[in-house]
């Protein structure tokens, strides 16, 4: 794993050597703590500490320099398949979620070393969970995206499940009749508290529409000849989206500038499930 400071102009890099393979990470808020999923575990490092490459003259990395950070710890066996996707929350630092090809998301305390004693809620999305988002004022919500193109969204703190779609293909159809549309991921706008999801189809048109507490989607904005496939990453920023294609294209788009393209509503296809609240050491299966 390689990490940069975009503050540092030179392009200071960093490593960490993994054996295993490594599908997420995730940084603590001003804490330097790393958080990587690895296998079936997620190890922990201090990325202030680790080694950095030396850099030639040309920029390049030197062969045979680089260094591998030491982890610091490690929640062994707290999924039984790979750990895809590791989230510290945006407030509370010490908290971290971790999902799964088994369909947990497990919460902790990440200020307790061991596993068992740190795991504070488990939440059971009966399907491979490949990505999640905190949102809400406090935090207290959580979206998650599945392998099956379905969602459910959670308040976590009490393990309560508010709103489960089996298939977010058929609720969007809407939005684009001639395509199908797949969901890329989550994202929250903490300014305008606004939880929205951008899909695209296979010829890299993005629509992004905003979900409310009822399950209904209202379209915000479509991102279109960028892209010329599939797009498998979005983030944004002040008004800015930032995305990223099977066709190895970053694209960067003016939300302003975007708005308005799309007009239709729809609500989800979905079972509404009122869920079971989840003892924190309780086994959910």
């Amino acid at each position: 794993m390689r990490l940069w400071d975009l503050r540092v102009q030179s392009g200071c890099v960093s490593v960490i050597q993994q054996v295993d393979e490594a599908l997420s990470c995730a940084f603590g808020k001003g804490s330097g703590l790393l958080a990587v999923g690895v296998g079936c575990h997620v190890d922990f490092f201090d990325a202030r500490q680790t080694k950095q490459e030396s850099r030639g003259a040309s920029g390049g990395a030197q062969g045979g320099s680089r260094g591998s950070g030491e982890r610091l710890g490690r929640y062994a066996d707290v999924h039984t398949d790979m750990v895809t996707k590791v989230v510290f929350h945006p407030s509370q630092t010490t908290t971290l979620a971790s999902a799964s090809e088994d369909g947990l998301v497990c919460l902790y305390d990440t200020g307790v070393s061991q596993a068992d004693e740190a795991l504070a809620c488990i939440l059971n999305a009966e399907s491979p969970v490949r990505d999640m988002t905190f949102f809400g004022a406090k935090g207290d919500g959580l979206a998650l995206l599945t392998g099956s193109e379905g969602t459910s969204v959670w308040h976590w703190p009490s393990a309560l499940r508010a709103l489960d779609v089996e298939d977010l293909r058929q609720s969007a159809g809407s939005f684009n009749r001639e395509k199908a549309l797949f969901s890329i991921q989550y994202h929250y706008d903490q300014g305008t508290d606004r939880l929205r999801l951008a899909l695209s189809d296979v010829e890299g048109s993005v629509t992004v529409v905003e979900v409310q507490p009822g399950g209904e989607m209202h379209p915000l904005l479509r991102l279109e000849s960028g892209h010329k496939c599939l797009v498998r990453a979005v983030d944004s920023h002040n008004g800015t989206w930032v995305t990223g294609g099977e066709d190895a294209r970053l694209c960067l788009w003016n939300e302003k500038e975007q708005e308005g393209q799309v007009n239709q509503s729809t609500a989800f296809d979905r079972k509404q499930k009122k869920g079971k609240k989840i003892a924190p050491h309780f086994q959910p299966y």
